[in-house]
Parts: C-alpha cells; structure tokens; sequence
C-alpha cells in the first residue's frame, strides 16, 4: 500500500476534484501532489488564500464547464472539419473567461496573484464573433452563414412545399390503394404507404417495405422528378455548408494558441477556487511555514473524519524534539492522529 493511500490522501484529492467544473481542471485535480520546495507550497497556499478570500465576501466563482480544448485544435491541424458544437465549445470557453474576469476585475486589491494570473487572458472576442456569426445556439450552421447557403435553403424550402402538395394529391388519387393517408420519407425520398396488394396500382420506385409486409413505401413517378430536385438542392447544401465549416476551422486555428491559453487559465482557476471551497467546506486554515526546525498543530483534525466523533490533536515538535509517542487503548484515536499528522506534513 503506498503512503498516499494509508493517510487517505487521494481521497481529499478526490473531492477537491468533484468540486472543480472544468474537464482540464478536474485533470489537473488529479495530479495533486505533494510540493517539492516551500516556495512552490506558499505560492500555491497563497493562491488558495486569496481565492477563499473572495469566496468569502462575494460567494461562488460564476465559473460555467469548459471542455478541454486541445484535442479538437488537434484533430482541426490534421485536416478535420470542427462541428458546430466543436465551435459552441470554443467560443463558450472565450465567453467564459470574459466573465470570470469581468466578474473578479473589482475583487482583486488584496489578491495580487490571482490579478498576476487573469493578466493572462487572451482576446478571443473576434474569434467568438466570427463563430456566432455561422452558429445558432441550436447548433445548426446559419442561412445567412453565406449567400449561396441561403439561396440554396430558398430552394430547398420551395421543392419542399411543391412535393407536399404534389404528394397530397396523390393521397387523393390513390386513397383506396393506400394502407394510410399520409405521407413520409424513405432514404430521403417522399412516399406514399401502399397495400402490398395494389403495388401494380402505383407507378413509381419501392424504396421500403413493412415487417409485416403488408404494406410498401413507394415514390409515385408523377413526383420522382421534384423529388430528385430537392435531393440536388440538399446535396448542394451539404457541400456549402462543409465548405464553410472548413474556412471557420482553418479562421479558428489562427487562434489555437490563445484558446489553448485560455483553456489553461480556466482550469487553474477552477482548481484554485476548487481548493478554496473544500478548504471552506472543512472550516481549513492555510498553514505558516516556519524557519526553523520542527512543527506546531494546533486542534488539528483529519479532513475526512466528523469533527463530532474525534478530538482535534495538538503537535509541538521543536528542532531539538525528532519522536513522538503516541499511546493509548484500542480506538482510542491513535491511528487518526498519525493519519493526521502525516497529512499535515
């Protein structure tokens, strides 16, 4: 068993985790570990400090999830297309930092690292303009996204209504040979349910039949024409519409730095903020180290274990003080108090 597991380390690690909303923050939870130099733990604890501070007086970071980022610019660089959603997470991220940062800019006298660190924040607004320009927040590309795209969506729309109507009609023409008076799609193609025993009633293409076989999908000749129209026009709109994701991807990578950038900043945040909230939560100090030899608890409690059903342990080592002796009945609390203690440490 290794020490992080006997002194439950990894799982104080843990909920500091499941208090952080970003994908990459809660990674970077993950990898919690002890400091190698004080100077790396004071910078940190100071961090920490700072944001439970304005937890404090202001409540809550208005932190929205974030996604990590950088795999998608990766798959953008080989060649790929981004998706709509791809660019609602891009440009939800540049949102995101705008807001932390508008949120906290008034809230930072007496956090100078947490001010250092928003320094930070690369504009992205251009870059968010250009992807709410094509994307809907139903995450569909715009008709007005190019004027090719909104001619061909007109057309689209115009066959769309000439083949219901054409097709309504022959709900009317062929109404004793149908097994239901409507209309449905097959493959793409608008159909008619025909009785399997009126097919020869029916000119056209069977594109689907039933499981009972009872009844066949088919596209009556007298619309196969409007049909294939409106399969051209949505053909057409399928390249239009790639052809502009692919020129907002190529937009995108020009920025892929800064968004990884920023992608980065909200994750540290998170984890720092996360770190503050479970520090609130356990009613936690931040600790002062000492120049000199030696350590001082004072009511120190293990984080995990209810303060109703353990005392608080009080340490004093000094530098000439290398042993301690901890002693007493079965459950009496000595193991909680090395566990403590080793945590502390």
């Amino acid at each position: 068993m290794d020490i992080f597991t006997l002194l439950e380390f990894n799982e104080i690690v843990s909920k500091v985790k499941d208090l952080t909303k970003t994908e990459l923050g809660g990674e970077y939870a993950s990898l919690i570990s002890p400091f190698e130099s004080e100077e790396e733990a004071t910078y940190a604890l100071n961090l920490v400090s700072e944001a439970e501070s304005i937890l404090t007086r202001f409540g809550a970071l208005p932190l929205a999830p974030s996604h990590k980022l950088a795999p998608l610019l990766e798959e953008a660089r080989r060649g790929n297309i981004l998706t709509p959603h791809d660019f609602y997470l891009i440009s939800a991220d540049a949102m995101n930092i705008v807001k932390i940062n508008y949120y906290l800019k008034d809230k930072l006298d007496n956090a100078p690292l947490l001010k250092a660190m928003l320094k930070r924040e690369k504009d992205l607004a251009v870059l968010a303009n250009e992807i709410n320009k094509v994307i809907t927040p139903n995450l569909l590309v715009k008709d007005n996204a190019s004027h090719e795209l909104a001619r061909i969506r007109k057309n689209i729309a115009l066959s769309e209504d000439r083949l219901n109507k054409a097709a309504q009609g022959l709900i009317s023409k062929y109404g004793n040979f149908l097994a239901e008076n409507l209309i449905t799609k097959r493959d793409g193609h608008f159909v008619i349910p025909v009785k399997t025993a009126y097919k020869n009633k029916v000119d056209g293409i069977i594109y689907d039949i039933s499981n009972s076989g009872q009844t066949i999908f088919v596209e009556p000749s007298e619309i196969a024409a409007l049909n294939s129209t409106l399969i051209s026009y949505q053909n057409d709109e399928i390249i239009e519409v790639n052809r502009i994701l692919r020129a907002l991807t190529l937009e995108t990578l020009k920025y892929e730095d800064e968004i990884i950038n920023n992608n980065i900043l909200l994750a540290e945040l998170d984890l720092i903020f996360a770190k503050a909230t479970y520090g609130q939560s356990i009613n936690g100090f931040v600790p002062v180290f000492q120049q000199t030899k030696g350590l001082q608890f004072k009511k120190a409690r293990h984080p995990l274990i209810d303060k109703n059903l353990v005392v608080a342990n009080t340490f004093n080592l000094k530098d000439d003080k290398f042993i301690i002796v901890i002693s007493g009945p079965n459950a009496g609390g000595k193991t909680v108090a090395l566990k403590t203690m080793g945590l502390l440490v």
